[in-house]
């Protein structure tokens, strides 16, 4: 039996772009990965960044146990803690505080557009400090939002942009804009 890739209880600092990358940049998708136990600080760009380039089909990704500070510090454009192009996605006891770094308004966690995104979960997961808690843009569907907590944003605690969604719950959050 062969074993998903694992990082486990690492720290990153004061990373010149992407703290962690998955990216399809061969060609060939990046499936069951699972990252855990990671403290991110300082990161040039997004804190995780995971691209599926060549359209063929990321599936089944794990984040969980992971702490992420301070994203985008160098970049100029919008950095995410978290940006999701999977389909079978779970985000899971993840801590996300950054501010508004060098380029602007930040989101914690981006579905972002151009590959579709369906039947992930997001649970307990607290954002604090960033322009967007939850970003769906583009045609996602069945994503789950429970256990969120946002405090301190100056955006949106979930935002979905464009059309062809379907299936979204958000259950048991709590958001404090002005707190934090």
């Amino acid at each position: 039996m062969k074993l998903p890739p694992m990082s486990n209880e690492v720290t990153i600092r004061n990373a010149k772009i992407y703290a962690n990358g998955i990216q399809d940049s061969d060609g060939q998708p990046k499936s069951n990965i699972t990252l855990s136990n990671l403290d991110i600080e300082n990161t040039g760009s997004d804190g995780i960044d995971t691209k599926e380039a060549s359209g063929d089909g990321n599936q089944n990704l794990v984040i969980r146990d992971i702490n992420i500070n301070e994203v985008g510090i160098l970049d100029t454009g919008t950095a995410n803690g978290i940006d999701i192009r999977y389909t079978g996605a779970t985000i899971e006891r993840v801590n996300l505080v950054s501010g508004p770094g060098a380029g602007g308004p930040r989101t914690a966690i981006a579905f972002r557009p151009g590959d579709r995104v369906d039947n992930a979960t997001v649970s307990d997961v607290y954002v604090r400090g960033f322009s967007n808690g939850v970003q769906m843009q583009g045609q996602h569907s069945n994503i789950a939002v429970s256990d969120f907590k946002v405090q301190g944003h100056w955006g949106n605690a979930v935002r979905i942009l464009g059309s062809n969604h379907s299936g979204h719950t958000l259950s048991a959050g709590y958001i404090d804009p002005t707190s934090g």
